[in-house]
């Protein structure tokens, strides 16, 4: 009886386990409707299987036992069931809309509703737009616009600004916008550089960010959850800057495997990224690599720029009824590459070769440790710590071929000495290396005191450490890259430290009187530069940056029974930027002058002599750039359409750039004939030969507060709610900006080589000033149209962006000096009857006035289109096309007719986003 008993057990075991059963059902949305596209999940395993047009399911070849089916589709809550299978089942799953957040969808930039003006753009507007890199994003802001990218030149920022200045001098703004990458600033302040002395035309000078801060095209997108932009004024956390402040915050948590690919007209981009979270160790890891791949154009494949990033972030969280403590680390390391090769076929110059690789590693560490007693009077304390190694290395080959007998000289000191010449064609070879090291550590406090009035205290302090470790230039100065090169190779090692202190402190409240509230942030901020001689003036100052925002809130009126939430603001401040290492430790300058060329038939009978003076430009002076910023604002919402309209204005009179000064040489000139070729039978001694005493000016930089920029505008944004039904949403956004900049300064200038007396040059030096100035004004907007298409999976987005007009002017300048100095060094007043001397007549530029007359271009409308379409919650395809219509007719200006292209080939790209 036990064996029969077991073997109709077994039996019927066996039998249970061969059955299969199936689950069927229908998958709708709230209205009964059919979901066709939804992801079905078995067990937490995606399962590839097909619902039909009546959204109608079937799972087969189950065996018995537990089951947990969830059901998701983009634009809804996800629904899970948990059943105990026995047999067949029908399994219906009705998904509710998240409808009731669609007006929280944004595909655009938002304005921030903190106090003073800022953009938010999160990770839904970032992968409608499809970014390569950081500059990408700018075309969210009021007055940006699409551009077709340009990674083989560097991207600097500048935020405000009408038609950005290009030429040096006008870079303090770029220079002064901070970057912050979860809470950890970007440093740049030890960057050398170090190629712009050494060459007549410079390889690396479309590449060089040494005064212009922040490469965007070095920072990925891939990784980025939410930017904040902030444009005004903003918290006095924020130091050492005179433009904006960006805010990055970077994906934390569990995410999926996601592999971005992307290919347009000129790049490639392939990135990949996926988030752990342990749950019962309250740890979350991210771990993402990208690279891009591009070239200058799609018909040139030798000017090339690659980047190649990877981050490791993690999150600990220690958490009990008194208190949470967050620790956040972050180990990156960033490369890009820059490099020129020559086509061999269309090349005769093949030696020439490019190549610059700049590599960033930074460790970040964070502590938050938040209390969660509300009553409780320290509301949390964060400190951070950042370490940034750069190593920038450059290597140049240049082929050299002095047109005539050309004096090498490489002396060092000042005072007279044999020179050698030039071989007439040699390839120089140069090694610079640049590695900036920068330290940052951050204390911020926050209080909540309540005196009848609850006021939220920020107090805190930063220590900025930067140094510069590279060897600096490297090059034979037997084969100097440039023959009348002004410098000589020098070590970056050499170069001090310098410390950057701060302690800052900021008051939140809001006072409030019936139906109005006053809100308001008062702030100051307090710094010190350290490790400084003390012949600088910045040694041991102290410089302060008080800063205010407001905001009243005004009673809310009712139109329809609907409140219209209205507000207006302002704000005012000062934003000051510390000299960087490059400022103040400028590269020593060499004037070379040739006092002796006797070149001989016979090569050992040949004497060559020359001068050198060494100068050191080093500014003892020199101060700190600084922004005087005020700005108000005006803000409405009703029904989930808001309106926002901002005018600022900003003023900084010292910003930095190079001022030319003279400096008068004196040397002795021999003469050649006073030696006779025909007889000689050695080598001369310079004692041999004839001399006259003799003087010439030569000019040369050194760098100064001498740039004056002046911006104002208007900047304005509307944003619809969404359609329903289309869940479609219009942004209005654009700005009007007034840009002038100005040399503030008088420069020194010689008189031309081509005003020679008596065999003599560089005789005259005239002062200039009003010598530098332009104008800019445009008016733009952009129309968007985004549509929100959830149970389609589908985002399409069109905008038309206008720019009405642009205006550029270059500032009326004086031709004629204020006065100058003779070679005796005394002044004289630049006078009418100067403008007839044979000789001062060529301080008179003689400037056509219609190089000042102001040029003014109309509209220049161009639409484009991006579209993005998800599958089965895994795949997300996406395209755009820039430019793909454009209206920029023909107009008329002082008599000339401008005809311009009325279309431009558009620029498209595509990608493919897989998530597992």
């Amino acid at each position: 009886m036990k064996y029969v008993l077991t073997s109709i057990l077994v039996s019927s075991a066996l039998q249970l386990f061969a059955q299969s059963f199936e689950i069927t059902g229908r998958i709708t949305d709230g209205n009964n409707q059919p979901l066709t596209t939804a992801t079905v999940t078995l067990n937490n395993t995606p399962l590839p299987i097909h619902i039909n047009l009546e959204g109608q399911y079937t799972l087969r070849g189950l065996k018995p036992g537990k089951y947990t089916i969830r059901i998701s589709h983009t634009g809804y809550k996800a629904q899970e069931k948990t059943i105990d299978l026995s047999q067949s089942r029908r399994l219906d799953f009705r998904l509710v809309s998240e409808t009731f957040n669609i007006q929280e969808v944004y595909v655009t930039a938002k304005e921030s509703r903190k106090l003073g003006s800022g953009s938010v753009i999160d990770r839904k507007a970032l992968e409608v737009l499809q970014p390569s890199s950081f500059t990408d994003i700018l075309e969210l802001l009021p007055g940006g616009r699409a551009i077709d990218p340009k990674l083989t030149s560097n991207n600097s920022i500048n935020l405000r600004e009408a038609s950005p200045i290009s030429t040096s001098g006008y870079q303090t703004n770029s220079l002064g916008t901070q970057f912050s990458i979860d809470g950890n600033i970007i440093n740049t302040s030890s960057m050398m550089g170090g190629t712009s002395q050494l060459f007549a035309a410079d390889p690396n000078s479309n590449r060089d960010n040494t005064f212009t801060g922040i490469d965007m095209r070095s920072i990925s997108t891939d990784n980025i959850e939410k930017v904040e932009i902030i444009r005004g004024i903003p918290s006095v956390e924020y130091g050492n800057l005179t433009s904006g402040v960006l805010l990055i915050d970077r994906i934390k948590g569990k995410t999926p495997i996601n592999f971005r690919a992307k290919v347009d007209g000129t790049s490639q981009l392939f990135a990949i990224g996926k988030g752990f979270d342990f749950y019962q160790k309250k740890y979350k890891l991210n771990i993402d690599a990208d690279y891009l791949s591009a070239n200058e154009s799609p018909n040139d494949i030798y000017t090339k720029f690659k980047r190649i990033n990877a981050s490791i972030r993690g999150e600990k969280e220690w958490r009990n009824e008194h208190y949470s403590l967050k620790w956040n680390h972050a180990l990156d390391v960033n490369t890009t590459l820059d490099n020129d090769r020559f086509d061999p076929d269309n090349d005769y110059n093949l030696t020439d070769n490019y190549n610059a690789t700049k590599r960033n590693y930074s460790l970040a560490n964070k502590l938050n440790w938040s209390s969660l007693k509300p009553t409780q009077l320290l509301r949390s304390i964060e400190f951070s710590n950042s370490i940034n190694l750069n190593t920038n290395a450059i290597s140049i080959d240049k082929l050299t071929q002095p047109l005539t007998a050309t004096l090498l000289v490489d002396a060092l000191e000042t005072g007279s000495q044999e020179a050698t010449y030039l071989t007439s064609a040699y390839v120089s070879h140069v090694d610079v290396s640049d590695k900036p090291l920068s330290i940052t550590s951050k204390l911020v406090s926050n209080w909540s005191l309540d005196f009848g009035v609850k006021h939220a205290l920020k107090i805190g302090g930063e220590y900025n450490y930067s140094k510069n470790l590279g060897f600096g230039q490297r090059y034979d100065t037997k084969l100097p890259p440039n023959p009348n090169i002004s410098v000589r190779p020098r070590n970056f090692k050499d170069i001090p430290a310098y410390s950057n202190i701060s302690a800052f402190a900021e008051d939140h409240f809001t006072i409030g009187k019936g139906a109005f509230r006053f809100e308001n942030s008062l702030g100051l901020r307090a710094f010190s530069l350290l490790n400084l001689d003390d012949r600088y003036t910045l040694s041991g100052k102290i410089n302060l940056d008080p800063r205010w925002n407001g905001r009243l809130h005004l009673p809310q009126l009712h139109i329809q029974d609907k409140p219209l939430i209205w507000s207006i603001g302002g704000g005012y401040g000062k934003q000051t930027l510390s000299p960087t290492l490059a400022y103040l430790y400028p590269a020593t300058i060499y004037k070379d002058i040739q006092e002796l060329s006797y070149f001989h038939n016979n090569p050992d009978y040949r004497l060559a002599w020359a001068y050198t003076e060494v100068f050191d430009p080093t500014n003892y002076q020199l101060e700190n750039a600084s922004t005087q910023k005020w700005e108000v604002s005006a803000d409405l919402e009703f029904n989930d359409n808001r309106f926002t309209v901002t005018y600022f204005r900003d003023r900084m009179d010292n910003g930095f750039r190079g001022a030319t000064t003279a400096a008068r040489l004196a040397y002795t000139k021999y003469d050649n004939n006073s030696v006779d070729p025909n007889t000689i039978d050695h080598k001369p001694d310079i004692s041999e030969f004839t001399g006259t005493a003799q003087a010439q000016y030569d000019t040369y930089q050194r760098y100064d507060n001498a740039t004056s920029t002046e911006k104002e505008g208007i900047e304005y944004q509307f944003t619809s709610r969404r359609i329903s039904g289309l869940n479609t949403r219009f942004t209005l956004n654009g700005a009007w900006f007034k840009t002038i900049n100005r040399n503030s300064l008088p420069i020194a200038e010689t008189i031309s080589t081509s005003a020679v007396t008596d065999g003599k040059i560089k005789q005259y030096y005239g002062i200039y000033t009003n010598t530098d100035g332009y104008y800019r004004e445009m008016f733009n907007s952009n129309l968007t149209i985004d549509s929100y298409l959830p149970k389609l999976g589908l985002n399409l987005y069109l905008s038309a962006q206008n720019i009405w007009f642009s205006k550029r002017k270059t500032m009326e300048k004086s031709d004629l000096p204020t006065g100058y100095y003779d070679i005796d060094q005394q002044y004289h007043p630049y006078t009418e009857a100067d403008r007839t001397d044979v000789v001062l007549r060529y301080f008179d530029k003689k400037t056509d006035p219609i190089s000042f007359r102001m040029s003014t271009v109309p509209i220049d409308l161009q639409v484009n289109f991006k579209a993005t379409k998800r599958i089965q919650d895994k795949l997300r395809l996406a395209m755009f096309v820039n430019h793909l219509w454009t209206y920029t007719p023909t107009y008329k200006e002082y008599g000339v007719t401008y005809q311009r292209k009325d279309f431009t080939s558009p620029y498209f790209g595509m990608e493919l986003n897989l998530t597992l």
